[in-house]
């Protein structure tokens, strides 16, 4: 037997009932939302505290519920339910929705995923979807006194060459195919060119190679692609080894500049 999870969505009262007008459950993988419709703008008591307090947490945002043949779980196929196992699934579903939304209109604000729950027989389960960064009891910052020089020389070199700090507010965007090509773009704008910094040996010339080729024709969204054509044929390093590639370029090339 099939167990049926529930995807709880956040967003504007009136979002979220057109999503559920969008998504009745009567197409092909019965996706459903449900949703009240609001009686004309969004409003709150602003003498009730309780209301006061939801509204600074949460503005005019109110809950949905959407369920999807993609969220049954089949314990006698796939065994004890996990919740962990559909949320990348559910997360999918939620940006598909969100984009044919937009498509039909452009000023609709998209909702966000919050949890997942079940109910079957007398079990329950539910999953919050966080972006909480993991606990960890150590970090590899203090055990990197070889690196102190490096830290020291690095912060007053960004406020002198604009190069070093643009490279560095880089890095601190999310990790993606497109910010690690800013990275690379800028080391190699400013030593000459790609084929000037092909032979500075920060890193090898095949590793290069292989950056530019992956970040040219991955097609993982969710990995920030830089186009959307079709990839050309052959394997692509992954996502990881080419920010260790970029990672290492920065930091050689940034040590070359003290």
């Amino acid at each position: 037997m099939a167990i049926q999870v529930t995807a709880t969505i956040q967003g504007h009262p009136w979002d979220l009932w057109g999503l559920s007008k969008l998504f009745d459950g009567s197409h092909a993988n019965h996706t459903l939302v449900k949703a009240a419709k609001p009686e004309g703008r969004p409003t709150f008591d602003t003498n009730d505290p309780a209301a006061v307090s939801r509204f600074r947490a949460q503005g005019y945002d109110v809950f949905a519920t959407v369920t999807s043949d993609e969220l049954a779980w089949d314990e006698l196929t796939k065994g004890e339910i996990d919740l962990r196992d559909l949320m990348p699934a559910t997360e999918l579903i939620v940006k598909r929705m969100n984009g044919i939304a937009l498509l039909l209109d452009p000023d609709y604000s998209p909702a966000k995923l919050l949890s997942l729950t079940y109910q079957a027989a007398k079990n329950v389960g539910s999953l919050l979807r966080s972006e909480w960064t993991p606990n960890k009891d150590a970090t590899p910052l203090g055990a990197q006194q070889e690196h102190l020089s490096f830290a020291q020389d690095a912060l007053p070199l960004a406020s002198n060459d604009k190069a070093v700090q643009f490279v560095l507010e880089a890095i601190a965007l999310p990790r993606t195919w497109a910010s690690m090509w800013l990275i690379y773009e800028a080391i190699a704008d400013s030593v000459g060119g790609q084929h000037k910094l092909d032979g500075l040996g920060f890193v090898s010339k095949s590793d290069l190679k292989d950056f530019r080729n992956a970040a040219n024709n991955n097609r993982s969204l969710s990995e920030g692609i830089r186009h959307a054509t079709q990839p050309r044929p052959g394997s692509l390093i992954p996502f990881e080894k080419a920010y260790y590639i970029i990672n290492t370029l920065a930091i050689r090339w940034m040590a070359s500049l003290m």
